[in-house]
């Protein structure tokens, strides 16, 4: 049913097969994008039953007396009682079990410090714009633009709360189960110079999509990105699985004209009627963001009269 964050348009969509999950050239084994509600294949299956079987012979071994006498009990009333969730990490620590399992652990400690995380506690830090959310592109997806300028003496902590806050807000608000599960990300480093680019925090913005946040990401562009940034990313390729590299798209330019086949301009257009932020969510955007998404609009408009 469509309300306030989720219109008619997005209610309708359906993802094609491509969306949903990727096979490799043997077809043997996938790469999944949405987990939901999906049955599993059997190479997942498989490797799901391998991990469960891993870790009840380390605890029949006596090498783990953590959570409980088997893997059931260990993650029983956690999110990890879903296999399609297990999924995400057996997926995201390419199926290693050992790295997996620990991952597994790492990940309900951080859960358990950081979230719930309460709006009444964020508001404050969510009117300076350091982070939001504003629109959808064409797989509907919804869109995080990362403001760097708003944050380049901000504690990294507070930023990164921000973070935390408009992705639950996302999970729990704007996805679809079984239909929407990724959000695209734009890193804008316009205004920041060589010198004050705020790297430290958005390595951990980085670190947090990738190990908290497993396969949610769908695409992320860097706009405004500095030569040395541009060179350090086609260093750090040949060491990127190839899926990873496709996600990512570094320019140098302030905006990609790529973005155009991704995002309809009316998606990043305040007063449009598709905008799924209209009323408190545009509370958020700071006279900065807002200045930001209007940079951002004039230079696709500009882009669309190029083409």
């Amino acid at each position: 049913m469509a309300n306030e964050y989720i219109s008619q348009k997005v209610l309708m969509y359906e993802p094609t097969e491509e969306e949903i999950k990727f096979y490799h050239k043997n077809q043997h084994k996938s790469l999944r994008f949405i987990f939901c509600g999906k049955e599993l294949d059997e190479f997942e299956k498989g490797k799901i039953q391998e991990l469960k079987d891993y870790v009840n012979n380390l605890k029949k071994k006596g090498k783990d007396r953590e959570g409980g006498e088997t893997y059931e009990a260990e993650f029983k009333d956690t999110i990890f009682e879903d296999d399609n969730y297990v999924l995400r990490f057996l997926q995201g620590n390419e199926f290693h079990f050992e790295k997996c399992y620990y991952d597994m652990h790492r990940h309900l400690e951080w859960r358990n410090e950081n979230l719930p995380v309460k709006y009444d506690d964020m508001k404050d830090m969510l009117e300076k714009g350091y982070i939001y959310v504003h629109g959808r592109d064409k797989q509907m997806h919804p869109i995080i633009v990362i403001n760097c300028k708003t944050f380049i003496s901000t504690n990294p902590k507070d930023v990164l709360k921000v973070a935390y806050y408009w992705m639950e807000f996302i999970i729990s608000n704007l996805f679809i189960e079984g239909k929407i599960e990724q959000w695209r990300v734009i890193i804008d480093l316009s205004s920041c110079g060589v010198m004050n680019i705020p790297i430290g925090t958005l390595r951990d913005i980085s670190k947090c999509l990738s190990c908290n946040y497993r396969s949610r990401l769908a695409k992320m562009l860097v706009l405004s990105a500095p030569l040395f940034v541009t060179g350090i990313w086609h260093m750090m390729k040949s060491i990127i699985p190839v899926v990873t590299q496709q996600k990512i798209t570094i320019s140098s330019s302030e905006v990609e004209k790529k973005l155009l086949e991704q995002v309809d301009l009316d998606q990043l257009e305040s007063n449009s009627t598709e905008t799924h932020f209209e009323n408190e969510m545009n509370l958020f955007l700071s006279d900065a963001s807002r200045g930001g998404l209007k940079k951002i609009r004039r230079n696709l408009r500009k882009c669309n009269r190029l083409h």
